[in-house]
């Protein structure tokens, strides 16, 4: 049995409908996480002694950002312990899933794609 006109442009309007709350909800979200991520940035950058601060992943593309998605960081020049304990303190500060990296760890490769795809948000001079 075909459908009629109306019921067809109900059926638009509703997943229109849905598709903008889903929207909305996941802008509120990244909104949550970027002001956490502004908040952690400031945190490492007046309590440790760090080169440079990396960030990469949904939280530099709102349009990814989703309930599962997490704060990505990489971080240069700090030892094993202030790594520790940043970590530590940073996930006092959030609700979100952290994702901490020591820069001097990861291959070059690795390195290299993380500043394609990232943003230095941070660079001691």
């Amino acid at each position: 049995m075909p459908y009629k006109q109306e019921q067809i442009h109900a059926a638009r309007e509703f997943l229109k409908k849905k598709t903008l709350q889903r929207h909305s909800k996941y802008r509120k979200l990244w909104k949550l996480a970027s002001a956490d991520a502004e908040k952690i940035k400031k945190h490492i950058i007046q309590n440790y002694n760090t080169k440079r601060i990396i960030q990469w992943g949904s939280i530099l593309k709102p349009e990814y950002f989703r309930e599962y998605s997490d704060i990505d960081f990489a971080v240069e020049g700090l030892s094993d312990l202030e790594f520790f304990h940043l970590f530590r303190t940073a996930e006092e500060q959030t609700n979100f899933t952290l994702h901490f990296i020591r820069w001097e760890e990861l291959p070059n490769y690795y390195q290299e794609h993380l500043l394609l795809l990232g943003q230095v948000v941070y660079e001691r001079k």
